[in-house]
């Protein structure tokens, strides 16, 4: 079976049927065509240039942007070489939070952090922490195998009912070799519960994109299992009743794979897939009460490739990423509810930066992301992009 292009798993699958209901929210747009010419009235550039340890080195995970500055990860760099938590404002002034050491945080985050309280939540390959803006870093849960969750997402977790929902690669259920994965809920004092064991098969397993919270229910991915060992979209009550909306199919006609997290607006749930359609390639889809549409198959070559991070809407247009394709460096794309689609930039792998494998942060119509390799010292960017 093939794997996430970002993320590498050894997950062997004892099958494990399950059954599949349930729907999602209301009516689809149409699909259309690709439209290869880049968009020439775009303004994109580098707002910081990461310059490794000391300083931060490989950003992978989603910015989030409050109280006028920008926070985010970087998976090396810093102090120990082992990660940093950084804070950067809009003008290019960087500066570090939090150096992860392997102690009180853990160590080497390859997600983004969200802001609660004061503080900053997040997870690394085995532990859930919280920075406070002061820089003191705590270990709220070590991840374990068995019955705990093992592996947290490459995503940001998400609050509902005072409490962050999160999502683990691995653990839980022994149906699969090293676990199905889970959804966990976490208080900010630190208990950990597995509100959902993936026990693989028809019920999906390896979910490598948080479950975003609408309203009072939970919705989310996972990458294998389904009806067709696809991957799914599923929703779940925050006390762990789960249905599958959707099993993907792969081969040309549908997507398959899907990893980061899902989006909802317009009654419609969108995401990305990193293998599926016409070329394999990944793509854009759109999943509604009863039907799911491929908005977008990518091509490659001019078009992008292997799409990772998130979506974000702004005034009814999708845009994301892709980290491969373009000039072979990944992409910036946007797409329309009616399946159109431009590059607006192709990365060119130079100081403008290079593989981008996080989603966008809209600040008031310009775009923000992170690559995780280029830049002038080659250890990743944060760019803004205004369409």
């Amino acid at each position: 079976m093939r794997l996430n292009p970002t993320v590498a798993l050894s997950c062997l699958v004892a099958f494990a049927g399950c059954s599949q209901t349930g729907g999602a929210p209301s009516s689809l747009p149409v699909a259309a065509t690709f439209d290869e010419q880049l968009r020439a009235n775009v303004s994109y550039k580098i707002v910081y240039g990461f310059k490794g340890a000391p300083d931060g080195d490989t950003p992978n995970g989603n910015l989030i942007y409050t109280a006028g500055a920008f926070y985010g990860t970087t998976t090396t760099g810093g102090g120990s070489d082992l990660g940093t938590l950084f804070k950067l404002l809009p003008s290019g002034k960087e500066t570090l939070l939090f150096s992860f050491a392997g102690g009180p945080g853990g160590n080497s985050p390859t997600s983004g952090v969200i802001a609660l309280g004061g503080s900053f939540y997040g997870t690394t390959s085995d532990v859930a922490f919280a920075v406070t803006a002061a820089g003191k870093a705590t270990t709220l849960h070590a991840f374990g195998s068995g019955k705990d969750g093992a592996t947290p997402v490459l995503a940001p977790m998400h609050v509902l009912g005072g409490k962050l929902y999160g999502a683990t690669q691995l653990g839980g259920s022994k149906r699969c070799n090293s676990g199905c994965g889970t959804i966990f809920d976490l208080t900010t004092g630190g208990t950990e519960n597995v509100v959902y064991p993936f026990q693989g098969g028809h019920d999906g397993f390896v979910p490598l994109g948080s479950a975003i919270a609408v309203k009072d229910m939970l919705y989310g991915t996972t990458s294998y299992g389904g009806a067709n060992n696809g991957g799914t979209v599923f929703k779940m009550s925050g006390s762990g009743t789960k249905t599958i909306l959707y099993s993907f199919k792969g081969g040309s006609s549908d997507g398959e794979r899907p990893s980061g997290d899902l989006i909802q607006f317009g009654g419609v749930l969108y995401g990305t897939t990193g293998f599926g359609g016409k070329n394999d390639l990944g793509t854009v889809f759109a999943l509604g009460t009863s039907k799911e549409t491929v908005l977008h198959a990518f091509a490659g070559g001019a078009d992008g490739a292997s799409p990772n991070g998130s979506l974000t809407e702004v005034s009814d247009v999708l845009y994301g990423t892709t980290s491969g394709g373009g000039k072979g460096y990944g992409t910036i794309f946007s797409v329309t509810r009616s399946g159109k689609e431009q590059v607006l930039y192709a990365f060119r792998g130079g100081s403008d930066g290079s593989q981008p494998l996080g989603g966008l942060v809209n600040v008031n119509g310009t775009l923000y992301g992170t690559t995780s390799r280029g830049g002038p010292a080659n250890k990743g960017t944060v760019f803004s992009i205004k369409p």
